[in-house]
């Protein structure tokens, strides 16, 4: 992914923070494409439901944003890092049974 138009691959970017201010530097670096690997997993018993989520199993540093025309050089944002999350859902505690029936 390139952040500004002419899709250089590394160099110098110059900007103008102001019309009438000076010219400044600011480095610029291709970010390489990463692939990412989420675990996802539920298991149901009776009205439960088990579930849990890893994210980012292998701890990859990637870009998770690009911020458009920014001047200061931090073109990109850091995605998450690894993290995981479990827990258990409930059915059948919502509406009480049709008495007509």
């Amino acid at each position: 992914m390139h952040v500004e138009t002419s899709n250089a691959e590394s160099g110098i970017w110059y900007f103008r923070p102001q019309p009438d201010g000076p010219v400044e530097q600011v480095p610029f670096l291709r970010v390489p494409s990463r692939a990412l690997v989420d675990l996802n997993a539920s298991f149901r018993l009776g009205p439960a439901t088990l579930f849990g989520r890893v994210e980012n199993v292998f701890g990859r540093r990637y870009a998770g944003n690009v911020v458009a025309n920014e001047g200061s050089g931090r073109f990109y944002e850091p995605g998450s890092s690894a993290s995981a999350s479990f827990g258990i859902g409930l059915a059948g505690f919502g509406a009480p049974p049709d008495a007509s029936r």
